[in-house]
């Protein structure tokens, strides 16, 4: 899911992880571009165009703000901008 969100011109990164919801629901939390800040309906609408409809994330985190990651790289999913 992350390779299709990335493709899109306006998405610097992403992370998509399971949020509790009734079970869980899918989130995303997306790094913009400042030259191309998409917004949260034109990317729901990219995703739903290239994923199942389950895996089309539907709570957004839109920010500018690098993903936090760890010391080899890998984005931190526990940490609380995730």
């Amino acid at each position: 899911m992350e390779y299709c969100l990335e493709e899109h011109p306006g998405v610097a990164e992403c992370a998509v992880l399971g949020s509790p919801h009734e079970g869980q629901e899918v989130a995303a939390v997306v790094v913009v571009r400042a030259e191309h800040e998409p917004k949260q309906a034109e990317l729901h609408a990219f995703a739903r165009e290239r994923l199942a409809c389950f895996k089309v994330p539907s709570k957004w985190r839109l920010t500018r703000e690098r993903l936090p990651r760890n010391a080899t790289g890998k984005v931190l999913r526990r940490a609380p901008d995730c």
